[in-house]
Formats: C-alpha cells, structure tokens, sequence
C-alpha cells in the first residue's frame, strides 16, 4: 500500500513527489549513436546489425550532422526518417499573433485523412475562419499515484493538497531541474478513484 511507504514524509523524502527529470541532464552520451565513419550503431555497449539502406535512409550524412539540434529534444538519437507530408488550407485563422489565410503541412500516409481536413478547412475558412487565444505557455508533468483503496488514495490526496506539502515539492523542483522558476510552478491536486495525479506545469 503506497500510502503506508509515503505518509507521514519529510522534506527530505519529499523527492518522491518531483519527477526525476534532473537525473536525465547528466548522462554521457554521444550526439549520435550512429557513426557513420565506422558505420557502427552502438547502443548499450552492443553493435546493433543495420542493413546498408540504414545509412542513406536513417543515418544519413545530413541527419547525423544535423545531430545537435535534436540534443534537447530526442533521446537516444540514431537518425530520421522521411514521412510523406500533404498540405491543406487555406485555413483562415483569427489570432492574436497569426491572422491570415494558412496553408497548413501535415504528415500521415492515411488514404483520405488530408482530403476530409481539406473540406474542414474550406468548411471553417468559408464560416469566417478560427478563432484562437493562448492561454498559457508551460511544460506539463503529470505524476499519478496508484493506491490499494479509495481510503489509502484520500488520506494521500489530502497530504498533497497541504500547503507545507506544494512548498516542499516545488522547493525540490527548483533545486534539482535548472530551467524552473518559483514564480511560474503551479501544482494542482485531484483524485480519481485509487489514483492521485499530481500535474505539475511550468
């Protein structure tokens, strides 16, 4: 029963509430793990077997220099690959940053699916356009807790809803993951059934 692992906690162990995504920043690990020089994918430790197609279609001279634009965003980074993009549009869009007339890119390789967007589009251009606002820009993490019992998740959810308990965890939050500011953290607290979620934005 989880709630009988965490309760009561202190602010030191309270590091179980904050995803680890600080662990992440640390790792060695090369650009690329494709070298097309020995043409060798190391993962592990272990050559994995690729055919000759894999460096001109995955591994390709462009995608492996390309390597460090995606340092940030893809994990494990071997390559690319092409995807067929179609287009639709024009898609009338009323924003506070975009307003005009869009044609909009989008990739599938679904029989029909660009041409029902189409009529959408044309159906919503047609009608005045879309109408958009931002509301927020943040980064969402979103925990959740699973428990034997309804009782068990209630005494927990009721522990994370404590004011002392946010400020624990946000504390935890901005010494261990660098781009957070205290001022932009928002925690919410919900439960459903014998879960707990905890998101955490940003």
């Amino acid at each position: 029963m989880l709630s009988r692992l965490v309760l009561p906690l202190s602010r030191q162990s309270i590091r179980c509430l904050a995803p680890c995504l600080s662990q992440t920043r640390h790792f060695s690990r090369p650009l690329c793990m494709s070298d097309r020089e020995k043409r060798q994918l190391i993962v592990r430790g272990q050559n994995v077997p690729v055919s000759e197609e894999y460096w001109d279609y995955v591994a390709d001279e462009q995608s492996v220099k390309d390597a460090e634009v995606y340092r940030n965003n893809t994990e494990n980074y071997v390559g690319t690959v092409k995807y067929p993009i179609g287009v639709i549009g024009p898609l009338k869009v009323n924003g506070e940053y975009a307003n005009r007339e869009y044609v909009v890119p989008m990739a599938t390789h679904e029989g029909a699916l660009l041409a029902s967007y189409s009529r959408g589009a044309k159906a919503i251009t047609a009608g005045g356009g879309v109408t958009t606002r931002i509301k927020t820009r943040c980064m969402l993490r979103a925990p959740v807790f699973i428990f034997d019992n309804i009782a068990d998740a209630n005494q927990f959810y009721r522990f994370a809803h404590k004011a002392t308990t946010q400020e624990a965890i946000k504390d935890t939050l901005h010494k261990n993951i660098g781009h957070l500011t205290e001022e932009r953290t928002r925690i919410r607290v919900f439960q459903t059934d014998r879960k707990v979620h905890i998101p955490l934005a940003s």
